[in-house]
């Protein structure tokens, strides 16, 4: 399996189910070969609780002004002023899309069919998610981080023509298509790996294992609902719709069985 696949990825979990992780790349549309279907339950996104407003307002400028947000977004530079710099320069593919076009369309289709969406990035009245973000700024703002900006275009560069080495054609018919996207997934890597440096790797594993465990939580709440019937509990499928980039690291959180922790308590608990 390539470090950066394009097709959904299983796992199943030991206590039954399975959680869909479908990879995607930001702002870029994908072909109808790369679409994921509908043969899922439940959606999860790897997101805070507003994002769908976020993707409204996103789409409210779009319909005043076509293509307001990316102009927005490399006027104010940075990784992702360069992401999308970058993008714009792949001729046979489009990109710089908002909202996000396959995570939001994936979540049209989960509203139209009326399935349950769970937004599992904790709140920010969450202690022990409170605490992490502390500790993120407070990474991100070190004098060494601060400094070593000068050096960003320089690093985005090296981590695109790293990522190169980690990335294959999508299976799809069309050569100049699947170049592109090949060429996308490459950019859209570095950038992630750009906004994964400022943070520790303490940081980053607490993350992931925080997010895993409540994926399983929804996956464990969906087993014991019994609305999902499947063959050794595998009739409960939870698609995860995420980076491409980021998947591997979601997938090893995974298999190391974080204890499940259910995201919809803390509506309960409000």
């Amino acid at each position: 399996m390539s470090d950066l696949p394009w097709t959904a990825v299983d796992w199943r979990d030991p206590d039954g189910g399975i959680i869909r992780l479908h990879p995607t790349l930001p702002t870029v549309p994908f072909p109808p070969e790369l679409q994921i279907g509908s043969d899922w339950d439940v959606l999860a996104m790897l997101l805070p609780s507003d994002q769908q407003e976020e993707w409204q307002q996103e789409r409210k400028l779009e319909r005043r002004s076509a293509g307001a947000n990316a102009t927005m977004a490399m006027q104010a530079g940075g990784d992702f002023g360069r992401l999308l710099v970058g993008l714009a320069g792949l001729e046979d593919i489009e990109s710089s899309k908002f909202p996000d076009p396959e995570p939001y369309r994936v979540l049209r289709i989960a509203i139209k069919e009326q399935r349950e969406i769970l937004m599992v990035e904790p709140e920010d009245e969450d202690p022990e998610w409170a605490s992490w973000v502390d500790d993120s700024i407070d990474a991100m703002t070190t004098i060494w981080k601060l400094t070593s900006t000068v050096w960003a275009r320089w690093r985005f560069n090296r981590y695109a023509m790293a990522a190169v080495q980690d990335v294959t054609p999508p299976p799809i018919e069309k050569a100049r298509i699947a170049a592109d996207l090949a060429a996308a997934a490459a950019i859209s890597a570095a950038w992630w790996r750009c906004s994964e440096r400022l943070l520790t790797p303490e940081l980053l594993v607490r993350r992931d294992d925080r997010l895993a465990g409540r994926l399983r939580g929804v996956l464990s709440r969906m087993r014991e609902s019994r609305q999902f019937d499947g063959e050794g509990g595998d009739g409960c499928v939870l698609l995860v719709t995420l980076l491409q980039a980021w998947l591997p690291a979601i997938r090893s959180a995974l298999e190391l069985l974080p204890e499940p922790e259910d995201p919809t308590s803390d509506a309960e608990e409000e």
